[in-house]
C-alpha cells in the first residue's frame, strides 16, 4: 500500500510526528510520502533536512502538482494531519478517486468541516479527551499516540542540571514563558529554548525552532512543555514539567488514574506562575534520587505508551481494516 501522508505547516511538533510516522511506515514495508502545504520557503531545506532517510518530502501548495505527485508514487489512500486541510483531501480524494482518513492532534472548531470529517474512511486521536471533543459521527474514532523513534530519542550522560523549554505555536503564552524564566533565575538554572519566536533569555540558549531535538534534549535533566515535546523529553530521560497555556506541575505517575493516557494538553486559562514552577524545580534539584525516579519512569513510559514502531504497526492495522471493509 501506497500512502500520501497531508500535513499544513505549523511551527509544532505535530510536523515532527507526521515526517517521523511516514519513515516508520516506510521501514515497515509501507511506501509513504509526506506533501506539506503552507511551508515557509526558508523551512523547506530545514524539513527536507530532517526527512532524509526517513521518506520523500514535498512542500508544495498547489493542488496539481500535489496530484501529480500522488500519481508518481501510486498512492492508494491519503492520510491528513489538519482540519483545516480536509476540503483539500476531499477534493484530492475525488480528483483521484481514492479514499482519505484524518489524524486529528488539536480539538475541533465547532462544528468545523464536519461534514467532510464524516466522510473520512478513519478517524485518529492522539489523546482521549480529543475523542469527546469530536462532532458526533457514526464512526469511533482510534487512539493512536503521537510517538517518537526510541533509538533516535533516547538518554545520553549528562554532566550538570539544565532545563530544556519546547514552545510549540500557540501552545504557550509569553507570561507564561517568563515565568519559567524567573522561576529557572532564581534556581540559578540554565534554560535550553526550543520555540519559533525569538525570546528574553537570561541564563542558557535559544535554538529557534527545529524538528530535530534529540541533540538538546539529550543533555537536560528536565523538560518543560506540553503534548509530542514533552513526550520527546521524556523519551531522552527528562522529568517533565507539563506547562502549556497553563501550568499543571510535574507529570508523574500519582498524576492520573492507573492504565489511562494523561492529557499533556498543558491547556487552561490560568497563567503559570513562577512560585510554582521554582517550587517543583527546587524539589527536583534538591531531590536527586526522586529526580532520578521520574527521568526512569519516564523514558519507560514512553516505551510503553509512545513507541514509534508500535504506533506505526497499529497505523499500518487501521489502513488495512479500513480499506477492506
Amino acid at each position: 500500500m501506497q500512502i500520501l501522508m497531508l500535513d499544513r505547516f505549523s511551527y509544532r511538533a505535530r510536523l515532527g510526528h507526521v515526517i517521523s510516522l511516514a519513515g516508520a511506515l516506510n521501514r515497515q514495508g509501507i511506501e509513504t510520502v509526506v506533501a506539506v502545504t503552507d511551508c515557509p520557503a526558508p523551512e523547506r531545506e530545514r524539513c527536507q533536512k530532517y526527512c532524509r532517510q526517513k521518506a520523500p518530502f514535498f512542500a508544495e501548495d498547489r493542488t496539481e502538482q500535489i496530484v501529480k505527485i500522488a500519481r508518481h508514487y501510486q498512492v492508494k489512500l491519503i492520510h491528513v494531519h489538519a482540519l483545516s486541510l480536509l476540503p483539500l483531501a476531499w477534493q484530492l480524494s475525488r480528483q483521484l478517486r481514492l479514499p482519505y482518513g484524518i489524524t486529528v492532534h488539536e480539538p475541533p472548531a465547532a462544528a468545523a468541516n464536519a461534514a467532510l470529517l464524516a466522510q473520512a474512511l478513519f478517524i485518529i486521536v492522539t489523546s482521549p479527551a480529543l475523542q469527546a471533543q469530536l462532532p458526533r459521527l457514526k464512526r469511533a474514532a482510534a487512539f493512536i499516540p503521537e510517538a517518537v523513534d526510541l533509538d533516535e530519542y533516547r538518554p545520553q550522560p549528562r554532566n550538570d542540571f539544565r532545563i530544556a523549554f519546547l514552545g510549540d505555536a500557540g501552545g504557550y503564552t509569553a507570561d507564561g514563558y517568563m515565568a519559567l524564566v524567573k522561576a529557572a533565575g532564581i534556581a540559578d538554572l540554565p534554560l535550553e529554548v526550543i520555540c519559533p519566536e525569538p525570546v528574553p533569555l537570561v541564563k542558557g540558549r535559544f535554538h529557534g525552532w527545529t524538528l530535530d531535538r534529540a541533540a538538546v534534549l539529550s543533555r537536560t535533566q528536565v523538560v518543560a512543555g506540553s503534548k509530542r515535546g514533552l513526550i520527546e523529553g521524556m523519551a531522552c530521560g527528562n522529568a517533565a514539567l507539563l506547562m502549556g497555556r497553563s501550568y499543571h506541575g510535574i507529570v508523574q505517575p500519582q498524576s492520573f488514574a492507573a492504565g489511562a493516557f494523561p492529557d499533556l494538553s498543558g491547556g487552561g486559562t490560568v497563567e503559570p506562575c513562577y512560585r510554582s514552577i521554582f517550587h517543583d524545580l527546587a524539589q527536583l534539584l534538591k531531590d536527586r534520587p526522586y529526580l532520578t525516579t521520574l527521568q526512569h519512569w519516564g523514558r519507560k513510559f514512553t516505551r510503553e505508551n509512545c513507541d514509534l514502531r508500535l504506533a506505526a504497526e497499529a497505523t499500518a492495522r487501521l489502513y488495512a481494516r479500513s480499506t477492506t471493509n
